[in-house]
């Protein structure tokens, strides 16, 4: 009796909202999220976001092996890259703002630039490494925009998807690779 009861309780799911349209996602989301308090349930997907949401404890697989497993917290601050700054101001505040910036934070660094559909606008983003103090960047961007050289900012953590693509790129070709899991 104690093993039917024990693989009632287990469920695995592979793919579950592959092809689905963003609202049926949510339901089968939610729908994993209540079944999860009296159940185990091990969930294959491709999709980061998924992985993020719904998982306690995670295992990335590349190049067929899997590389790393954790929760979500201790992969993102074992294999993130810190914080992710996004400014949208005028192009021409570009080289002040850079240099206003790394004065608050000097390991800040650039990450990419994008031109927005309003006319001189544009929204750039940059990394925080982990262990930099982002109180000192939030003050000097509330500066800057209760000054009018910022439209906006957000600061966000590294997403689990630049999590995958670090750990992606530290796997050697297979002939070479050792076969290791880095267990957090």
């Amino acid at each position: 009796m104690t093993d039917e009861y024990n693989l009632q309780r287990l469920i695995f799911l592979d793919e579950p909202t592959t092809g689905l349209d963003p609202v049926t996602k949510r339901a089968v989301w939610k729908t994993i999220e209540e079944a999860k308090h009296n159940k185990i349930i091990v969930l294959t997907t491709h999709s980061m976001e998924e992985a993020d949401a719904l998982s306690q404890y995670i295992g990335i697989m590349a190049a067929g092996q899997m590389r790393a497993l954790g929760t979500r917290q201790r992969l993102k601050q074992r294999f993130g890259t810190g914080y992710r700054l996004q400014v949208i101001h005028q192009i021409d505040f570009t080289q002040e703002l850079e240099d206003t910036l790394v004065l608050s934070a000097p390991n800040l660094r650039y990450d990419k630039r994008e031109p927005l559909p309003l006319q001189n606008e544009v929204r750039s983003f940059f990394i925080i490494p982990p262990g930099d103090p982002i109180s000192f960047i939030y003050e000097t961007c509330m500066d800057l925009k209760e000054a009018a050289k910022i439209k906006e900012f957000g600061l966000e953590f590294t997403s689990l998807e630049e999590v995958f693509l670090t750990i992606a790129q530290m796997v050697e070709p297979p002939d070479e690779a050792e076969k290791k899991i880095l267990e957090l």
